[in-house]
């Protein structure tokens, strides 16, 4: 299974205003594209998907989730630079937790950091994975029922893909927050 995020390309350069609508798409099955998977900034054509459901409410709008199957097609289509730079993408990187400093509250980011601590929620509350910088924290929220019992070892490279940025840094504690939902991914290394 792999995940990707994709935008609406415009139709018809000549409109005045163009969609901003975005969709998570998770390919299942996925052992048949491993050769072809999509590169980041690349216009597709896929066949094969089906409305999975929408969003939670920590995301901004309803977010269109789609699902695709392992006999689904997805196909590279040329791009017109010019409808890409008008069209809702943005290019995705993985930040420091330093660099979060700079992004803007309710952006989805892919965060990477020294795991320092872990707090595992009880009775349906929620759990806290806490990651250094070299200047900053980050404290990740994140549901234990969907991802169960994370808490990787202190000093453990961590990497969590899109997760939203809820709060900048506190200036007394230095500390950044975060929340990881159902879309989120959790990588250790």
């Amino acid at each position: 299974m792999f995940r990707m995020r994709v935008c609406d390309y415009p139709d018809h350069p000549t409109r005045h205003t163009l969609s901003s609508r975005n969709a998570l798409v998770t390919v299942w099955r996925a052992s048949g594209f491993e050769h072809d998977e999509p590169r980041e900034g690349t216009r597709l054509q896929v066949a094969g998907a089906s409305v999975s459901r929408f969003g939670s409410s920590m995301q901004s709008g309803n977010e269109l989730r789609l699902s695709v199957g392992g006999s689904a097609r997805l196909r590279p289509v040329p791009a017109d630079p010019q409808i890409v730079e008008r069209s809702a993408y943005c290019a995705r990187c993985v930040l420091s937790v330093d660099d979060l400093r700079n992004a803007s509250i309710g952006c989805e980011v892919d965060v990477v950091g020294i795991a320092s601590g872990h707090k595992r929620g009880e009775g349906g509350q929620r759990s806290v994975l806490r990651l250094c910088g070299d200047q900053l924290l980050a404290e990740v929220e994140y549901s234990s029922c969907v991802f169960g019992n994370i808490g990787p070892a202190d000093g453990t490279r961590v990497t969590v893909r899109n997760c939203r940025l809820v709060q900048t840094p506190d200036p007394t504690t230095q500390t950044l927050y975060l929340f990881a939902d159902d879309v989120a991914e959790f990588v250790f290394k």
